[in-house]
């Protein structure tokens, strides 16, 4: 007798429990609950035997019952133990098997369950309990019912939960929808494409889009003969979005069948083929299905939120076709609809933007959200173009209806004229600046358009950004984090560079490589993925002049230009705009969107979610995504965002979160509320911010906008400044003490305090590759120390108690960024450069607490050679040996003496065997050259010699440690481009080996600097402050050699240029950043020791406080 549709899933389900393995860990959990639930119940009017643990009463054990038989303890829906102590169901608590060696059914161990849990629990950031109890609580869980649901076996699940509906609709599908033929047209489609394996789930997918297709035709007066291409226009977008699911799965299985010769053919396109023939078989079907049942669920999932969403596209097109047609100046009719593109992420069950294309050219931009949003920013325009003195800004045309909207496709197109180039970029200057009164955020690249002189804003959705609680784990810098957050630079429309490397931003358009992972020989059995570097393709944010490109650069003050004449406008009209008439009243009400994290975090996940491992067990698919929890770990509220982003990203969807302006409320992406998310609504901002906008904070504003350009990798621009005119010689105040003191309150001012949290915000050389705006870290070149040095030496040197009470501060906060952030390296950027600033001020204010942290910091490395990472190059090494030598000055210790041995035997034999594989700084380059090698190492063989100086040769066996002379007498002594520490390393190095050459090659180089050029910049790097530094040690220790009217003239100079402007830093533009060593902080401490030289201790060469300059080198001499 033939069994029923329902027997042969049953019989399905039973026989191949692995079904179970598609549940999620709610799904599992929430099923065992259900299941015991019910046992309680039809346990209570019986009492034939009693258990004990459900409320203190007794249930029926029944015999028959898989969860207890297998040892799973019954629990309550509280998630408890019905058993009186929680830990066993059976009377000794040790087992409730017959050897007391399993509680599964199948009589496996528990060391799976314990190991898929330790490693749960182990992963970040759940190591920390809190946080992993938190998510556990997102999904109403606790430790205990989160085991029993991992360690619950399928064949348990199978035996006595009821299955889903979803799975037995799937299970339907594969076994009985062979049966039912396809369309002619979808079966070409699925010919040869992996798609054959889901032909069964497409028969309900194809009916309901038949059906909206019919409609749409007939109330927009389309032709019946154009059902076809109007159904392919929607199976080829189709496909491409399954091929997403299937394809890293299905490449895994045509090698293992190609390994396993259960293909057949003669070439590699005929045993595709074969493999192709196979998955349309029901019986390989359900073998792979069997494998991956997570791939079956997510499938049938997307296919009905797919042809959900394209049917609600079709119903509301053919709805507002003629009001479309109407508003966007479209009299003709358009003809059949010929594309279909879907731009930006899915959201809300696969809804997205999509932009209609139609026969005749037309195209239409289709928007699953309300656009009142975009109709009130068009209002607002028509007001400010009234009131400015900027180029007309154009909205974009928008028809708004309600749920959704449809707005004016924009394409690009170039400029024919200079002055057209001109107003584009003022006109984005007066965006920006009207973006950041409304508090705009992710402004990029994909959200505007140039078309000719008009940059055209195409998204809005992301205005009236509220502000958001930082995570507790980030408080250590809360000061810097808010005052970027607040700036103009969040717009994101300004030049950013992200951690590695890459330029973005609305106003760019980097034409530099990416990473991509491309398919390569397709349709054959040798498929595979493989990563490519291609060109990043050029977006239309950017104006063109007659289709060239156009470098944005050189517009920074044509933009400035247009970001001044807006606030003036609305500082001219803030009552107007303040009051409840003003255009910008209307905004209250309108829904804006909320970006918790970047969507790039997002696709990762998405990506991981459809690899193999994560479609066989969607317990393994959970653990993937809880990655989620990293970066909001100490988060207020994170348990209920999390919960909802992960609900999202199991369906194949974007989160997407809203609030309403004037709200301080979440609104999630399954629409719950989080009440009192924010600190603060973004309308509450928006009216502080008018109210209380001022000239100074337009000033600080600007800043932002040059430190932003300053990041475009470009050669400066800049020329140097020639020395020999009048006005350049004689400064008002020859004092540098008095203008070292200037930079000092400069720093002050600049500094950003928060509830006790202090910080700067700067321009950071990222691995001396590329300069990056960020909150400034711990590290002594560009960060916290290094502004600490400069300001407690002055404020000894000026017995100024303010400036002393700032370096305490920035070393507080140091101190706790360390704590989040360790040394990374033991260069002069990481432990070399910190251990040296503690140490240094530690003996200059006499505090043992801080020799503490420094050594502290220097227990953080392991102690030996093989601690210096294969990233950190041989000056890394030597910038960590001379740090470290500058702590055993101030305190004795034998296991760090013993370290920084080693590190020098290893540094020596690199250096005397030519190893120099691990060179990195070698390769990098800057605006201007290469780094030179001979420069390079000079700075290395110097800290040798001070080891072995301050240690003696009897500890250490470096061998003959010399330095080669070179061709060029200006390049032996002046700085390399990208030196942190100076000139001072090199011409110390010389002197130190006895060169007989060397007081003749710096004499030469000296006078040469008689007529030279006023150096590009002021810093202590590679600008005239760092040349005086030079010429002072000279001074010192040739002060016969007369060249002190060379350096009071040059300091003159460099007084009046100070007096004259700003100071001019090491960035590529010359914008003032606070840091030691391109920055404000080096400058300030190179004049504050132009005005004794002989008392304050040189930070070329790890000097400190109270130490005779040059003292051990002097003493090398004489011997």
């Amino acid at each position: 007798m033939k069994a029923s549709r329902t027997e042969t899933i049953q019989a399905e389900l039973h026989s191949n429990c692995g079904w179970f393995r598609a549940l999620t860990l709610y799904e599992r959990s929430r099923l065992l609950r259900e299941h015991c639930e019910k046992a309680k119940n039809d346990a209570l009017p019986r009492a034939e035997e009693d258990v004990s643990g459900i409320d203190g009463g007794s249930t029926k054990k029944t015999a028959d019952d898989p969860l207890t038989t297998a040892g799973v303890p019954l629990k309550t829906p509280d998630g408890s133990s019905n058993t009186a102590d929680g830990s066993s169901n059976t009377a000794d608590g040790s087992s409730n098997t017959a050897d007391g060696s399993s509680n599964t059914a199948d009589g496996s161990s528990n060391t799976a369950t314990e190991d898929l849990f330790q490693v749960w629990k182990n992963q970040r950031p759940f190591n920390d309990d809190t946080v992993f109890h938190a998510r556990l609580r997102s999904i109403e869980l606790n430790e205990a019912t989160f085991r029993r649901a991992i360690s619950t076996s399928d064949a348990v699940l199978s035996s006595c939960c009821q299955p889903p509906k979803w799975l037995i609709e799937i299970l339907q599908a594969i076994i009985y929808g062979s049966d039912r033929p396809l369309p002619a047209l979808l079966e070409k489609k699925l010919s040869g494409s992996f798609l054959t394996l889901i032909a069964p789930f497409l028969h309900t997918p194809n009916t309901r889009l038949t059906s909206a297709i019919r409609h749409y035709q007939k109330v927009t007066n389309q032709k019946d003969s154009d059902f076809d291409r109007h159904a392919s226009v929607f199976y080829d977008a189709l496909e491409k979005s399954c091929l997403v699911l299937l394809n890293y799965t299905l490449i895994l299985e045509l090698h293992v069948s190609k390994l396993t010769s259960q293909l057949y053919g003669e070439s590699a396109d005929e045993r595709y083929q074969a493999f192709i023939s196979q998955l349309g078989r029901r019986d390989r079907r359900l073998e792979l299905f069997r494998e991956y049942p997570v791939l079956a669920r997510i499938t049938s999932d997307f296919l009905e939120t797919w042809t959900t969403a394209k049917c609600e596209f079709l119903h509301r097109l053919g709805t507002d076709w003629q009001s479309i047609l109407d508003k966007f100046n479209h009299s003709e009719h358009p003809g059949a609809l010929v594309s279909l593109t879907q731009t930006g992420d899915t959201h809300r069950n696969g809804r997205s933007v999509m932009i209609a294309g139609f026969e005749s050219g037309f195209q239409v931009v289709y928007k699953p959200r309300s656009l009142l949003l975009e109709t009130h920013f068009t209002a607002l325009l028509v007001s400010l173009n009234a009131w400015g003195e900027f180029p007309p800004l154009r909205p974009v045309k928008t028809f708004d209806r309600g749920d959704y909207g449809w707005q004016e496709f924009v394409s690009s197109s170039t400029c024919t004229q200079q002055q057209e180039v001109t107003r584009f970029f003022e006109r984005q200057g007066a965006y920006l600046a009207l973006l950041y009164f409304l508090r705009g955020h992710d402004f990029h690249s994909e959200n505007v358009i140039a078309a000719g002189e008009h940059p055209m804003l195409i998204d809005l959705e992301a205005l009236f950004r509220p502000v958001i609680s930082c995570p507790a784990k980030d408080r250590y810098n809360i000061a810097s984090r808010k005052e970027i957050e607040a700036s103009v630079f969040n717009v994101m429309l300004l030049p950013y560079v992200t951690e590695e490397g890459r330029v973005g931003g609305g106003l760019v358009s980097w034409s530099g490589q990416s990473t991509t992972l491309e398919l390569v020989n397709p349709a054959t059995d040798e498929m595979k993925f493989r990563r490519v570097k291609k060109p990043v393709v050029k977006r239309d944010n950017t104006p063109t002049l007659n289709d060239k490109s156009i470098d944005v650069s050189s517009y920074e003050n044509t933009i400035i230009s247009g970001f001044k004449k807006m606030c003036d406008v609305f500082i001219r009209h803030r009552s107007t705009l303040l009051s409840s008439a003003g255009p910008l009243c209307p905004f209250r009400n309108d829904k804006c969107r909320i970006v918790l994290r970047p969507t790039s975090a997002y696709a990762l996940l998405l990506k991981r979610a459809v690899q193999p491992a994560s479609l066989r067990d969607a317990l393994e698919r959970d653990r993937r995504m809880d990655d989620l929890w990293i970066a909001t770990a100490g988060m207020e509220n994170a348990d209920k965002t999390n919960a909802d982003e992960h609900s999202a990203l199991l369906r194949n969807d974007v989160p997407l979160f809203t609030a309403q302006a004037d709200s301080r409320d979440l609104i999630l992406n399954s629409g719950k509320v989080v009440r009192n998310f924010f600190e603060r609504s973004g309308w509450e901002v928006v009216q502080q911010r008018l109210t209380t906008f001022t000239r100074k904070a337009y000033h600080r504003q600007l800043w932002y906008i040059r430190a932003c350009f300053a990041t475009l990798p470009q050669p400066r621009t800049k020329s140097a400044i020639r020395i020999n005119k009048c006005r350049d010689r004689f400064p008002k105040n020859p004092c540098p003490i008095y203008h070292s003191m200037s930079i000092g309150d400069e720093l002050e001012r600049l500094a950003v305090r928060d509830n006790g949290n202090m910080g700067w915000i700067g321009l950071n050389f990222r691995h001396r590759r590329f300069w990056r705006l960020e909150p400034l870290g711990a590290d002594l070149p560009n960060g916290l120390t290094g502004i600490a040095l400069f300001l407690a030496s002055l404020g000894v040197a000026t017995n100024t108690t303010r400036y002393t009470a700032l370096a305490k501060q920035a070393v507080l906060n140091a101190t706790k960024i360390l704590e989040h952030k360790p040394a990374s390296s033991i260069g002069f950027d990481g432990l070399g450069g910190l251990v040296y600033s503690f140490s240094h001020l530690s003996r200059l204010w006499k505090d043992q607490r801080l020799l503490d942290r420094a050594e502290a910091l220097i227990d953080t490395f392991d102690g030996s050679a093989a601690s210096a990472k294969s990233t950190d190059g041989l000056y890394e090494r030597a910038s960590g040996i001379m740090g470290v030598l500058s702590f055993l000055r101030c305190r004795q210790s034998k296991p760090i003496e013993n370290m920084v041995v080693e590190w020098g035997e290893d540094l020596s034999n690199r250096i005397r065997f030519g190893d120099r594989r691990d060179e990195n700084l070698e390769h990098q380059h800057d605006c201007h050259q290469q780094v030179r090698r001979p420069v390079y190492l000079d700075g290395v063989k110097l800290s040798l010699k001070m080891l072995v100086r301050q240690l003696g040769p009897d500890k250490l066996r470096l061998g003959s440690i010399t330095i080669e002379p070179y061709e060029s007498p200006c390049r032996t002594v002046h700085p390399s481009p990208y030196e942190p520490l100076g000139p001072g390393p090199v011409l110390l190095a010389r002197a130190a080996d006895h060169d007989t050459t060397v007081l003749r090659r710096i004499s030469t180089f000296i006078e040469s600097l008689e007529n030279e050029k006023y150096q590009q910049d002021h810093s202590l790097v590679k600008g005239e402050a760092g040349l005086l530094d030079f010429i002072s040690q000279a001074c010192l220790m040739y002060p016969s050699a007369g060249w002190h009217q060379l350096l009071e003239r040059r300091t003159a100079v460099l007084l009046a240029r100070l007096e004259h402007s700003r100071a001019i830093c090491a960035t590529t533009t010359g914008v003032e950043t606070p840091g030691l060593s391109y920055g404000m902080a080096g400058i300030g401490y190179s004049l504050l020791r132009l005005s004794r030289p002989s008392q304050l201790p040189s930070l070329c060469s790890f000097e400190l406080p109270g130490e005779s300059t040059y003292a051990p080198f002097k003493a090398a001499e004489n011997s």
